[in-house]
């Protein structure tokens, strides 16, 4: 969504999208907070990790560091590229 549609918006419009957000903020905090407890046990455990363990880690760490793909990034995609060049 582009600053200019955001602006066009009524309130009730933007409370709503605030309030999935939200929702979406706290189900990832969540979820966070699980996946460093799970770590935290598997150290004080002492417990080695496997390779399967190790790259699921790597898997998370980068999707979290990724930001969240939204339509405007999705019609960037090579694929929606290819798609415009043959038309």
């Amino acid at each position: 969504m582009t600053d200019k549609e955001l602006r066009r918006l009524k309130r009730d419009e933007l409370l709503e999208i605030l309030f999935y957000l939200q929702k979406e903020v706290d189900n990832l905090k969540q979820q966070n907070q699980e996946l460093q407890q799970r770590i935290e046990n598997l150290t004080l455990n002492k417990q080695s990790l496997s390779d399967e363990d190790l790259n699921r880690i790597s898997q998370i760490i980068k999707d979290a560091l990724n930001p969240v793909k939204t339509d405007e990034n999705i019609s960037d995609s090579p694929e929606s590229a290819e798609q415009e060049r043959s038309s």
